[in-house]
Parts: C-alpha cells; structure tokens; sequence
C-alpha cells in the first residue's frame, strides 16, 4: 500500500508534467474559388512585427508570388517630454510614426491580414494565437483562413513560430 507521501507525489508530478507539456491546436479553411496563382501581399500596422518578414518568407519558398508594401514605416524619435509625479520627476522619449514611400504601390490579389500574441519560451519564437485572413483584394471576401493555438505559458513541445508559418503556407499551397 502507497504512503501518503508517494500518492501526493505521484498527484504533483502529473499536475506539473501536464500543466507544462504545450498542447496545441490549428484550423484552416479554403474556399473553392481560392486562386493559388494570385499574388499576395502581406501586411500590418506593427512596425517591430517579425511575422510579415517570416511570411513573406514561407510564401515565396512555396513558390507563391510575393508583392512587397510600397511603404517603410518606424518610430522616429521627436523629443522628450517631462512627467512629473508628486515625488520624482522624470522625462520620457516622444515618438512619431514616419512613412515613406519606396517605390510605386502595386496591387495585389490577395491581402493576407493577421494578428499574432506571443507564447512564452527559454529556447525559440513561438506563438500563443495566430489568427490569419487570406481575403481577396477585388472581392473583400476571405477566401483562406487560419487559426493556430497554444498554450502561452512557459512549457516543453511549443511548436515554433517557423514551423506554424511553413504548415500555414503548405495548406494554402494544398500540401
């Protein structure tokens, strides 16, 4: 018969061992009038966003036709300002969004839009959500979507950020 040491540790162990083991989830829907021949461009409004490189990335290595935004955006700094608290005071950066236009704005067939949150990890990027719209620039329609989830907190088996762009791409690729 076990003690009551060995079952409070047999109960910790799997408590800790499921609550650290990252477990995932993903979705995705095409619908029939997708064109994988169109051309795409991806976009956001973040300018310290890693994903659009990465995208654009997994994209052309699947052979997919990649449109670049015509714009370089980034925060520029513009001065300071002084805060004042009842007993410091103290003066912070102001910033100010700056957009140039690089070359002439080319259209696109396909817009993808996403929104990203990160997943905490020692060892890699990874992503806790990704949510991502193929929608079709003529139509407005979303023609693809993706959805991938898991869990944020810090835990083994996190899928990398790559590895979810790559499975994202080569389901849109149909592969």
């Amino acid at each position: 018969m076990k003690t009551q040491f060995e079952i409070i540790l047999a109960a910790s162990m799997a408590l800790l061992a499921t609550s650290c083991i990252s477990i995932s989830r993903q979705s995705f829907h095409k619908t029939d009038d997708f064109n994988p021949k169109g051309t795409f461009k991806v976009v956001t409004v973040n300018t310290n966003d890693l994903v659009l490189g990465k995208l654009e990335h997994q994209l052309a290595l699947k052979g997919f036709t990649v449109i670049a935004d015509n714009r370089v955006s980034g925060n520029v700094p513009v001065g300071m300002s002084t805060v004042t608290t009842f007993d410091s005071t103290y003066q912070v950066d102001n910033f100010r969004l700056v957009s140039m236009q690089i070359f002439e704005n080319k259209e696109a067939d396909y817009i993808i839009r996403y929104q990203v949150a990160q997943a905490a990890s020692f060892t890699k990027t990874a992503y806790a959500n990704l949510d991502i719209e193929v929608i079709n620039a003529k139509t407005g329609r979303t023609e693809a979507t993706y959805n991938f989830w898991q869990n944020p907190v810090m835990g083994w088996g996190k899928r990398r950020a790559d590895k979810v762009l790559r499975q994202f791409v080569e389901a849109l690729a149909g592969k």
